[in-house]
């Protein structure tokens, strides 16, 4: 419910109140503590994405560091391993990862030569170090010992078209380090799975194990071409580390909101405020009054202005519509609110503050088109107005039209004959914009604040409100464009064409005693490209 004032649902004002004020303040820490560990879970999810991706990038470059090794190694298809065994031994001795390269027959399945043994010298079936004998043109995979040592190795090979196979052994120790370099605190497990097998931290070292299931809180890293992938598990440490560093920033949110709210609860459902007596008191009272927000034309000159309705209010000051419309629409005010305002209106246009054959807008609700005091006091404004050379237009809504198009139809019809222009408020933003058009004798199309925002930098909003613009020139209608806060709107929306402006850059809705003196700001002219 959006009225300023509500009366108490059950009991006592003030234990509603209290009530009220706990529901919304619990809630609202609730929403705080999960948003702050959304917040951090984000947060720790990007940080070991990073920090897996680095990790995944350098063992990527040490496996293609490997390959382009094993690649400069050109072999003749009779060479004897004394002739290349030197230049093997100098080769992994030039790359620190690498424990030995290996020469093998695809043909007999033997390992011949070897940079790692005396003089190269080697005879070992080709499954010692790759299980599947070579048969693919290349691969890698985890062994679990090599022919140096029982330590775990890294296998990859390259079989050549001559039919020999260079097989280079990479020190799994070096992959350690890597791992061991990503984890630091915010990794609970580390692994590097190549084919069936995973080096996985245990404790303080790293094992060779079977793969196992990914679980959820972890982060993969397929390593592009290979069937190499880093895999990271999330560690409950460095979840806990950014909720730490988000509580400082939410107690804050919640002091300052519990703060408000409480305050904002007390005043808005208190025990004194009951509405209807309020509002009643206040029309005696003569406490609802009248703004007027300039309307600017293509001469960058006042054109017009739209009646606003405010409630000076003895004990919350001035209240703006949003805040008393709703409710007293709902209890069948808003008409007694209306004609009291007409009354200020006449009482204030009856010393001309605005120029001869200004517009004056208004606006009408749908409950309001059913009403014939509220009709009869327009059409009595209207015959005020024509006597002070002003043109009445009253603006109405599309809830206004759908709710009952028969009667909306008659009654426009009958304030044209009248003399008072209408205009459909608010366009484009309700359900049946471009059907009201066509069935009802409209003379103004007002652009709905929406479509303004992001004029200039949108471009579906620029081209919407183009073929508004151009849809209303062929229908001879005029355009007024609703809530333009700065230049740049200005100068587009004057440059498409539209007829009028309205919006804070021009003018905030203005007190009679400030309008009868306003003055254009000459530097807030639009580029209308018609006068210039």
């Amino acid at each position: 419910m959006n009225s300023f004032f509500v009366k108490p649902m059950f009991g006592s004002a003030k234990a509603f109140r209290v009530l009220l004020i706990a529901v919304c303040n619990l809630s609202f820490i609730a929403l705080l503590a999960l948003l702050v560990w959304q917040v951090a879970s984000y947060q720790s999810r990007q940080s070991i994405q990073l920090l897996t991706e680095r990790g995944a990038a350098m063992i990527e470059q040490s496996l293609r560091n490997a390959y382009t090794v094993l690649d400069q190694i050109s072999l003749a298809p009779t060479a004897p391993c004394q002739d290349i065994y030197a230049d093997l031994q100098k080769i992994s001795a030039a790359t620190p990862y690498f424990r030995a390269i290996y020469i093998a027959d695809s043909q007999t399945q033997r390992i011949f030569c070897s940079s790692a043994h005396a003089l190269g010298k080697i005879d070992s079936p080709i499954q010692t170090l790759i299980s599947d004998g070579a048969t693919q043109a290349s691969g890698i995979a985890w062994h679990e010992n090599s022919l140096i040592s029982d330590r775990e190795a890294l296998v990859i090979y390259r079989k050549l078209d001559n039919g020999r196979v260079l097989i280079g052994v990479l020190d799994s120790q070096y992959y350690k380090d890597i791992l061991q370099l990503v984890m630091g605190l915010r990794v609970k497990t580390i692994t590097l799975r190549v084919g069936h097998l995973q080096l996985v931290n245990q404790g303080d070292d790293f094992i060779l194990m079977p793969l196992t299931a990914t679980k959820n809180n972890s982060t993969s890293i397929l390593i592009d071409k290979l069937p190499v992938k880093v895999t990271a598990q999330h560690n409950s440490f460095q979840l806990r580390k950014y909720i730490e560093t988000n509580l400082p920033l939410a107690f804050l949110l919640a002091i300052l909101f519990l703060a408000w709210s409480s305050r904002w609860i007390w005043l808005r459902f208190g025990e004194n405020n009951h509405f209807r007596q309020q509002v009643i008191e206040s029309i005696q009272q003569q406490q609802f009054i009248a703004f007027y927000q300039p309307v600017i034309g293509q001469q960058n000159s006042i054109a017009g202005v739209e009646i606003l309705a405010r409630w000076q209010h003895p004990q919350h000051g001035l209240l703006n519509p949003d805040l008393f419309i709703q409710q007293a629409e709902a209890q069948g005010l808003l008409t007694q609110i209306m004609l009291s305002l007409i009354q200020c209106v006449e009482a204030d246009l009856s010393k001309k503050p605005i120029p001869a054959q200004s517009r004056v807008g208004i606006n009408i609700t749908a409950q309001q088109l059913n009403d014939q005091a509220m009709l009869n006091a327009i059409f009595a404004l209207n015959a005020k107005l024509k006597y002070l050379d002003y043109q009445l237009v009253v603006e109405l809504t599309e809830e206004g039209l759908v709710s009952d198009p028969d009667l909306a139809n008659k009654i426009i019809q009958e304030m044209g004959q009248a003399g008072i222009m209408v205009a459909i408020d608010d366009f484009g933003i309700g359900h049946s914009s471009l059907a009201s058009l066509s069935r009802f004798p409209f003379h103004y199309l007002k652009i709905d604040k929406s479509f303004i925002d992001h004029i200039v930098s949108r471009e579906k909003d620029q081209i919407i409100v183009a073929n508004m613009v151009d849809m209303a020139r062929q229908l001879n209608l005029n355009v007024v464009a609703e809530g333009v806060e700065n230049k740049d709107q200005a100068d587009y929306l004057a440059i498409l064409g539209i007829d009028y402006l309205q919006g804070f850059y021009f003018s905030k809705p203005l007190p009679m005693d400030a309008l009868s003196v306003f003055q254009f700001n000459i530097e807030n002219s639009a580029k209308f490209p018609y006068f210039h």
